[in-house]
């Protein structure tokens, strides 16, 4: 729907006819994904992570609420602490990384994060040991958007950022909507529909989850530390994505 109906979708640059937007943007964005190996893997690298972070989210509230007992209040309090946790790396943590180590380790450090998260998961058995987790692993899994934003949008010149920042959230909304539904089936098969009464059997979903999560590491660790920049290109708008964020970190 976004490469068809678009308008940012298309670009006079690229050829675009306007008698025809409707069938050659979803061609003209699928063509910019695959003519180069370093933005199918970043593309690859999106949709592995988001099928992981998708299925941790599903199985997650079930399983506090029906094995570890969380409740409401305390459910809240879980959800601050992640919050604030996510907040203080987006103000402070994405600058200093960035200028660390790069835009691809920091990407690994994040992706890292989404290996271990699942895995404690699986080790906790209170509400409170959860609230640690994810208050340690809160801002590695939150820095995760702004910096894959940024390198996918320093991979294409600033007239193909339409079709590629459109395909590559069509792509990574549809993985979402796959694994919540796949993992929601497997959650009550598992289960038993949440009658079995012992919380090991939730296990292989988070262990399936980290796997998810080291696929995309693997691929972000096959990417070059310094990425190859567009041609003909005067300004590079996945600077202006992380700017804000590098001076904030400042």
């Amino acid at each position: 729907f976004f490469h068809s109906a678009f308008q940012e979708t298309r670009s006079p640059a690229l050829g675009h006819s306007a008698a025809t937007p409707r069938t050659f943007a979803p061609g003209a964005a699928m063509s910019l994904l695959v003519r180069d190996s370093v933005i199918l893997r970043v593309a690859l690298v999106l949709v592995l992570s988001s099928l992981s972070c998708t299925g941790v989210n599903t199985v997650l509230s079930p399983y506090l609420t029906g094995y570890l007992g969380l409740t409401r209040g305390a459910g809240v309090g879980l959800l601050l602490a992640s919050l604030g946790s996510g907040a203080l790396g987006l103000a402070a943590g994405v600058g200093p990384l960035v200028r660390g180590i790069g835009e691809v380790g920091a990407l690994q450090v994040c992706l890292s994060a989404s290996i271990a998260f699942p895995l404690l998961l699986a080790g906790c058995s209170c509400p409170e040991q959860v609230g640690i987790v994810a208050t340690l692993l809160g801002a590695p899994l939150f820095m995760f958007l702004p910096i894959v934003s940024g390198i996918k949008s320093n991979l294409v010149r600033e007239e193909e950022q339409g079709l590629v920042q459109g395909a590559l959230a069509c792509i990574s909304n549809f993985a979402t909507a796959a694994s919540d539904v796949i993992f929601g089936v497997l959650y009550r098969h598992v289960t038993v529909n949440g009658t079995d009464p012992d919380r090991t059997s939730v296990f292989p979903l988070f262990f399936v989850c980290s796997g998810l999560a080291a696929a995309s590491w693997l691929l972000a660790c096959s990417l070059p530390r310094k990425l190859p920049r567009p041609s003909g290109c005067l300004t590079s708008v996945g600077a202006d994505v992380l700017q804000p964020l590098l001076h904030a970190g400042a």
